[in-house]
Order: structure tokens, then sequence, then C-alpha cells
């Protein structure tokens, strides 16, 4: 999976309680980083992320010199994106139009 990663992570987010890590960073010989958790927090729910997984890369400057080595790879990754999407949002009971 391909993200647009600028975002921060969430030092020892497991060692608290109530937090549960959805979604990790694994970065060559560097520890496994916890990027996007879950908090249930009174009657509601919290999604916290350091990576940008709403980015649909086939919706990016095309044009721009900076992102055209990296659209390519994004837009490949847009289904896993998507099943992230769908997946954070059953842990937080909510529907979608996309789903029955």
């Amino acid at each position: 999976m391909c993200i647009l990663m600028e975002g921060g992570y969430f030092e020892n987010a497991q060692n608290y309680p109530n937090v549960s890590v959805i979604g990790t960073y694994k970065i060559l010989n560097s520890p496994i980083l916890p990027a996007i958790i879950y908090i249930q927090y009174g009657k509601g729910h919290v999604i916290l992320s350091g990576v940008h997984f709403e980015y649909n890369g086939s919706l990016l400057d095309q044009h721009n010199p900076y992102l055209q080595k990296i659209i390519p790879k994004l837009a490949q990754s847009n289904h896993t994106s998507e099943f992230l999407r769908k997946i954070i949002f059953k842990k937080m009971n909510l529907k979608n139009s996309w789903q029955t």
C-alpha cells in the first residue's frame, strides 16, 4: 500500500487504556510505529491519523513535478485506501452510501 505520508505517529499509543492501533508505519530498519489510532471516548469514537488515507492519487495535480513520480503508486493503492476507510467507518458504527 502506498500512502502519502507527512504526518506524525503516536508514540507508545498501545500503552494507553482504550486506545487501539489500527494502522502502522513500517519504515526500513525502523520499529513499527502507530500511524492510525482509535479511541472510544464517552459515547463517541475518535480516529487520529498521521497518514492521509483520504487522498485519491488520481485526483492530485498530474503536472506537479514533485508528485509525478508518486501519483501512479498512490492511484494503485486507491482500493486499499477505500478498504481502510470502510474498516474505520465500521469500527465507528457509521454507514456511508457505498455500504448496504
